[in-house]
């Protein structure tokens, strides 16, 4: 009996420990449930924590970025940062959100971006970067340096741009360049340039059948306006002899200073057959207008030389043939009459009495035809001593009387 209710009572106390050990057991799952709830709530937390912060430090950055960033899906513009506004000249976001991406390339590269970054995604992960330029909203260009990849932008795929301006840039270019290929006193194109010009015109006139003409024009007695009155007095004069020159001429043409006192012009196409005599007696008008210099009236005198390309079928050699010139109508009271020279020409028609004279009759014609390529002869001919497309960039052809011209009339001697 005694043993039947100690086996009872053990069995009784062995079934309240399990279900208290259950019990325990089921209170800490849930226990450790809500501990497990409560840690992903806060991980949760602290990774929008994490993942806003790190949103408005990439925020902040775009926006105070000086390059201009904008993101465009399917097409349409749905960001932009205040630098993106700034280069395209929006004065609030709205006027470019929502527009066309394409709207802001220029027509003439829509078409190739259309193609590219634009609507090959895949195409952007590639793209390196180029310069161009960029429309902005007043229809104005500017010149950008630009990239772009693909990202996901609000779970869309996307495309980011960047762009440099580089305006500023550019214009620094633009100056180095036209210091190299243009006098810094005159402004007019320099030999180089003027050489190049040469070089493009007689190839076009070649390949056309066009004429073209080169006259070189050479002050008198600069040295001495140098040493009497100064340098700045001769800088002025230049200046002054470079305007005249240009508004004698064409927009076609091109009016170079060779340097000192040599200038030059390229008559290019069209070219009609009283057009070099025309501009050679604006010239001598307008050099035989009096100037200020150092507060004195002077009257600068200059020589002329003339020569057309191509020679009316004449080889060099066959070019020594005298022809009589054409003289330039006097204009006014002062100025001289003017022989033109042209191809095939050897030696001028008489000269005026009182202009100068000089040394051989045929050495002026020589150094300008040199200047030029004969009929047959390739446009390439390169000068053996300067190895220049054409020898006309060392020639001084106002010391012959083939093209002396003296506005002012007074016939003085060379310098």
């Amino acid at each position: 009996m005694m043993d039947q209710l100690a086996s009872t009572v053990a069995s009784r106390s062995l079934a309240r420990e399990r279900a208290a050990r259950k019990e325990a057991e089921s209170l800490l799952e849930k226990k450790s449930r809500e501990l497990y709830d409560i840690n992903l709530i806060l991980n949760q937390r602290q990774l929008n924590a994490h993942r806003q912060e790190s949103e408005s430090r990439y925020r902040t950055l775009v926006e105070l970025m000086p390059d201009a960033i904008w993101i465009h899906s399917g097409g349409k513009i749905v960001f932009m940062n205040p630098a993106a506004q700034r280069l395209f000249g929006a004065s609030a976001p709205e006027q470019l959100l929502g527009t066309e991406a394409l709207a802001r390339i220029p027509e003439d590269f829509r078409a190739q971006m259309a193609q590219g970054i634009f609507g090959n995604l895949a195409a952007a992960q590639k793209q390196p970067r180029r310069a161009l330029r960029v429309a902005r909203l007043d229809g104005s260009l500017v010149d950008v340096e630009f990239f772009g990849c693909a990202i996901r932008f609000n779970d869309a795929a996307s495309v980011m741009n960047v762009a440099h301006d580089i305006t500023e840039r550019r214009l620094h270019e633009m100056a180095i360049e036209h210091q190299a290929t243009h006098d810094l006193l005159t402004g007019l194109p320099n030999r180089a340039l003027f050489l190049d010009r040469l070089t493009h015109a007689i190839r076009r006139a070649e390949r056309h059948g066009d004429r073209l003409a080169v006259m070189f024009i050479d002050l008198d007695k600069f040295k001495n306006i140098n040493d009497t009155l100064g340098h700045a007095s001769g800088d002025n004069l230049l200046r002054m002899v470079a305007a005249h020159l240009k508004q004698c001429v064409r927009a076609s043409d091109t009016v170079a200073r060779l340097g000192g006192d040599e200038f030059v012009l390229l008559l290019d196409e069209p070219l009609g057959e009283t057009m070099p005599a025309t501009i050679a007696a604006c010239v001598a008008q307008r050099l035989g207008e009096p100037v200020m210099l150092g507060g004195q009236e002077h009257v600068v005198t200059g020589s002329i030389a003339h020569q057309s390309f191509p020679q009316t079928g004449r080889t060099r050699r066959g070019a020594a043939a005298p022809r009589r010139h054409r003289d330039v109508p006097r204009q006014g009271k002062r100025a001289r009459q003017l022989p033109v020279l042209h191809a095939g020409d050897a030696e001028p028609a008489r000269r005026p009495r009182r202009a100068r004279a000089g040394p051989a009759p045929r050495l002026a014609a020589q150094r300008v035809r040199a200047a030029l390529p004969a009929a047959g002869e390739p446009a390439q001919r390169q000068d053996r001593r300067h190895g220049s497309a054409a020898a006309l960039a060392v020639a001084r052809t106002g010391t012959g009387p083939a093209a002396a011209v003296h506005p002012g009339g007074r016939g003085e001697q060379p310098d």
